[in-house]
């Protein structure tokens, strides 16, 4: 009975956090719902320390799926702090390590999180990502992905 009023609550909790700034790890997660094993979560600071936006990938699976190549994957970017406030450039992009198996995407104008985005064999995957200022300035960018032996 416990756990099905927490997963009744569950989306009440998240909508509410989102209005009084819980941290994006939560909303996240539950964007990702299901994806519990995190693989990545790297925050991006401006030159004066203030977090920009955080860049996070789950996998979905037992302990140690994160690391095979046929774990189904999850891939989000969320704007942070007052670079959450206006809307900007944002995208995502995840790609499995599979020969022939399209990349799928998110790419727009967002002003809290680019996502998510999905591969369902994307283990070893990789996500490319961007976010630019409102001015169309690029100021957060990359590749990653998650560790594989």
């Amino acid at each position: 009975m416990k756990t099905r009023i927490l997963k009744m609550l569950a989306p009440l909790v998240i909508a509410i956090g989102s209005v009084i700034g819980v941290p994006a790890a939560a909303h996240a997660a539950t964007l990702c719902g299901g994806y519990t094993n995190i693989g990545e979560a790297e925050q991006f600071k401006d030159s004066k320390g203030v977090p920009m936006a955080t860049l996070y990938l789950y996998s979905k699976g037992g302990p140690g799926s994160q690391y095979s190549s046929d774990t189904p994957t999850c891939g989000i970017l969320f704007a942070e702090g007052s670079y959450s406030q206006e809307s900007k450039y944002m995208g995502i992009t995840l790609c499995s390590n599979y020969i022939g198996v399209p990349c799928t995407t998110d790419h727009g104008n967002y002003r809290e999180y680019a996502g998510p985005v999905y591969q369902a064999r994307g283990g070893c995957g990789q996500a490319t990502f961007v976010m630019k200022n409102p001015q169309g300035t690029t100021i957060v960018s990359g590749t990653r992905g998650f560790n594989c032996d």
